[in-house]
């Protein structure tokens, strides 16, 4: 059926007055029609992400209902029983999370759906906690305010692996008539014990868990009243995690106010990405005005944390999430070991493309530190599937994703910030700045130094296999000036992942381009005696890294 075609039936079949009114004003407007319903929006690896509007290959009820359809079709095809459902704060979240829970609830599958915005970490717990058999998150994370987005998450509560999406992709792709979508009333739903709401209670179970996470509590008690911090959820869900859990520590804490409660427009920030200097700028700012320790922020859904902190000089300097996650991974450990509950069991784990840093952490404790590609689901996946979680010490990524403990399976923004205010009150205890801290590890670690470089290629998707398909057959021996000791192609892994990784003499160089769209994006990272080093080895890596992808 061609795009006229398709968007006729829609224009029939529309009782969403937005999405009505969206519909007619397209009329005879060929090309819209044909950029909105020449294609279905595709369900990936990370599930659907896309702009908010009318049309089969954009964020909608319809959409939305479709694609939940052909997820209870894969649910019940499991024998799959029930489902948890959370959303963030952006436009029509709360719209999209309630339909696709009356089309959960008329294919038999029990909802519990949370009564407001809530983090996807908490949604992660609820499933976990309910012994859900999946669940969904209306998210788009830390996109641009027109974005939504449909995440899937799997039992053990960390999202979709690539095989169970591939699955669902197929069920959702026998989609193609609106009307064979089924759906319940709320109240029937409700009355009929297929829909349940949940709110406090859950709450409550969630920040006792997150409370229960300190380490040192004597330490605590005696530093975290000299510890100030400045909080902004970014217009998201972590306010409501943030008063629950930090508020009620004895921590010196101020929000920044214009951006405490929930806002989709996002005002004042052209992406809520709390790994942005420019999107934490009112609180670095506040920060510095009243003189405080850390500056604090997480994303929408909550589940990334950003941090900056005063440098030698007083001014304030964004932590890298690989900074943030190893100055947590150091207390950790150091922790443990002292309490006599380091073993060699234990582990942490970062992603491959995170600092070599964590590497030697965890072999001068004697533990591993096992290693994933991108995406956390893979971080969670080693937790719940394949190693012991008792052993679970940390996990993280480099764009500043972290998690703890085995009570939530997928990344936590206020956890993280927990964690580090903990780190925070033993900086206060030895008298030292957390930068100070820093610069010590890097002193007894190397100076770890890493960066990204992303590259668009204005819409050529030819041109990145082409880049990718070079670097295969005529690998360079050289790169930066270092040697090339060894190149890792992850298409021969089990996971079949498009990525070139390069081991060099005293760094690394990875290259891992866009599934979806002509991006190409290049890690690196290098390890001197001494900073002077360190950033002239990352400085002819920016060099190098530009001439690999023709940039």
């Amino acid at each position: 059926m061609d795009s006229k075609a398709i968007y006729k039936k829609w224009i029939e079949f529309a009782r969403d007055e937005q999405i009505a009114a969206e519909l007619v004003a397209m009329s005879g407007d060929e090309e819209l029609i044909e950029s909105r319903f020449s294609g279905a929006l595709e369900f990936g690896t990370a599930g659907m992400r896309a702009k908010i509007g009318a049309g089969t290959n954009r964020m909608n009820i319809y959409t939305v209902q479709m694609a939940t359809q052909g997820i209870a079709d894969y649910m019940r095809a499991n024998g799959g029983k029930s489902v948890a459902i959370a959303y963030d704060t952006r436009h029509n979240s709360d719209v999209f999370a309630r339909s696709a829970a009356l089309v959960f609830a008329a294919n038999g599958i029990k909802v519990y759906l949370f009564d407001s915005a809530t983090s996807v970490s908490e949604l992660s717990f609820a499933i976990r906690d309910l012994k859900c058999d999946g669940g969904v998150a209306i998210t788009a994370s830390h996109n641009p305010k027109d974005y939504n987005g449909y995440k899937v998450y799997a039992p053990w509560g960390g999202q979709m692996l690539e095989n169970d999406c591939e699955q669902i992709a197929q069920y959702i792709g026998e989609q193609t008539d609106l009307s064979q979508v089924k759906c319940a009333d709320g109240t029937c739903a409700i009355d009929e014990g297929m829909l349940t709401m949940l709110g406090a209670d859950m709450d409550e179970k969630y920040y006792a868990r997150l409370l229960g996470m300190t380490r040192n509590q004597e330490m605590i008690g005696k530093h975290a009243g000299s510890v100030k911090a400045v909080y902004t959820p970014l217009f998201g869900t972590g306010m409501r995690t943030f008063e629950g859990t930090i508020v009620k520590m004895p921590y010196m804490t101020s929000v920044v106010q214009t951006q405490e409660k929930p806002n989709p427009e996002f005002p004042g920030i052209s992406s809520p990405n709390p790994e942005s200097e420019k999107t934490l700028a009112l609180a670095i700012a506040q920060a510095k005005r009243i003189g405080a320790d850390i500056a604090l922020g997480t994303d929408p859904d909550a589940d990334r944390l950003g941090a900056a902190i005063p440098n030698e000089n007083g001014e304030f300097v964004l932590m890298s999430g690989n900074q943030i996650g190893c100055v947590i991974i150091d207390y950790l450990l150091r922790q443990q070991k002292q309490a006599g509950k380091l073993k060699p069991s234990d582990y942490i784990i970062k992603s491959f493309v995170s600092s070599r840093m964590a590497d030697d952490m965890a072999a001068r404790f004697g533990i591993e530190c096992v290693t994933v590609p991108t995406g956390f689901k893979y971080v969670s996946d080693v937790v719940h599937n394949q190693y012991a979680p008792k052993g679970f010490v940390f996990g993280f990524e480099e764009s500043c994703g972290f998690l703890a403990g085995d009570f939530v399976a997928d990344k936590d923004g206020i956890m993280a910030a927990m964690l580090l205010l903990e780190v925070m009150c033993e900086c206060k205890a030895q008298g030292v700045t957390m930068y100070e801290r820093l610069d010590s590890l890097y002193e007894e670690y190397g100076w770890h130094m890493e960066k990204l470089l992303t590259v668009m290629l204005d819409g050529e998707m030819d041109r990145v296999g082409q880049i990718m398909k070079g670097l295969r057959d005529n690998p360079p021996r050289m790169i930066g000036g270092q040697q090339v000791i060894e190149l890792k192609d992850y298409l021969n892994d089990e996971r079949e992942l498009n990525v070139l990784f390069f081991t060099l003499e005293n760094g690394w160089i990875c290259v891992r381009p866009s599934g979806t769209e002509p991006k190409l994006k290049v890690y690196y990272g290098v390890c001197g005696e001494i900073k002077q080093e360190s950033a002239k080895l990352l400085g002819a890596l920016d060099t190098s890294a530009k001439e690999l992808v023709g940039n």
